[in-house]
């Protein structure tokens, strides 16, 4: 057995076939749960049994997992937002259960992105609807049955043989031929489309009034705060590292994983840094032994009799 921790099985009881786990998953609720109190609560109750950990020599890992189910949280209860994920979250599954089948049925090549064969029917409808006429059509030679009167001569001219349907055939077999080719290049205009619909990259879940005066930091570079609006970056898949900092609140850093053509959300919890101030004169400090819960401090290194 593996000596590698792994919090969401540990904490959350979330396997790691499981792993990245949806909103859903993640609060230990039923897939597109619709109930914004069941919602909240089952949250509040992922969130009290995590921060059980944050004192130990798990809080890292305890604070990434707060960080995530606030965010999930945030979203879920936000009703633009969950219908977008709920969009989201569908195409994800209905891909992951298409490619299943295709697995299982032994076929060759990439499984069709959901919803792709439904727009070609589409816009094949009206191409289908011409042949069903083409075929329905009489002799498309244009030449009548009906004897002819010759204008020269005024002979009853006997009726011409009829025509071989040839050349019906060939109309027919080139049309054919032409919506199979056309129907294949919608397929794949639509799969590529579909395919680049959705961007790697991070997309912050920070509300507009915790923005003020912060600084945001993607892999060690600056990156601009929009004080409002939607907050995006794109980024390439992999690990990213942000950091957001405020004054009057504790630096925030995470480690995010992005995922080709995924967006990562970035739920920033700011915490409000507390300062407390030790009325102690250096000069009668000596060798003074001093703990903050329970943790021993230098007293050397407290500058103008203050501790953070």
């Amino acid at each position: 057995m593996s000596g590698t921790f792994d919090p969401y099985h540990t904490w959350l009881g979330i396997p790691p076939e499981d792993q990245p786990p949806s909103y859903y998953r993640l609060l230990g609720l039923k897939a597109f749960e619709d109930d914004a109190d069941v919602i909240e609560h089952a949250a509040d109750q992922r969130m009290a049994h995590l921060r059980s950990f944050q004192s130990g020599r798990r809080a890292a890992a305890s604070q990434r997992l707060l960080n995530e189910v606030a965010g999930a949280k945030l979203c879920l209860l936000q009703r633009p937002k969950k219908e977008a994920y709920d969009r989201q979250l569908r195409r994800k599954l209905q891909k992951q259960r298409s490619e299943a089948g295709t697995a299982e049925a032994g076929a060759a090549g990439a499984a069709t992105p959901p919803g792709a064969a439904d727009e070609a029917a589409d816009v094949l409808a009206p191409l289908s609807q011409f042949l069903d006429k083409v075929r329905s059509e009489p002799n498309l030679s244009g030449v009548s049955g009906r004897t002819r009167r010759s204008s020269r001569s005024g002979v009853h001219a006997p009726p011409p043989a009829p025509k071989s349907p040839t050349g019906r055939i060939v109309l027919l077999g080139s049309v054919g031929l032409g919506v199979t080719v056309l129907a294949v290049a919608v397929v794949l205009a639509i799969a590529a489309s579909w395919g680049s619909s959705e961007q790697s990259g991070l997309v912050f879940d920070w509300p507009e009034e915790s923005r003020a005066e912060a600084t945001l930091e993607i892999d060690g570079q600056p990156v601009a705060v929009r004080p409002t609006g939607p907050l995006t970056h794109p980024c390439p898949p992999g690990e990213v590292r942000v950091r957001i900092a405020r004054p009057g609140f504790w630096p925030y850093e995470e480690t995010v994983e992005v995922r080709d053509g995924q967006p990562a959300v970035v739920a920033p919890v700011l915490v409000p840094s507390v300062r407390l101030i030790i009325p102690w004169p250096a000069g009668d400090r000596g060798r003074g032994l001093l703990e903050i819960d329970g943790r021993p401090h230098d007293v050397r290194g407290l500058a103008g009799g203050e501790d953070e």
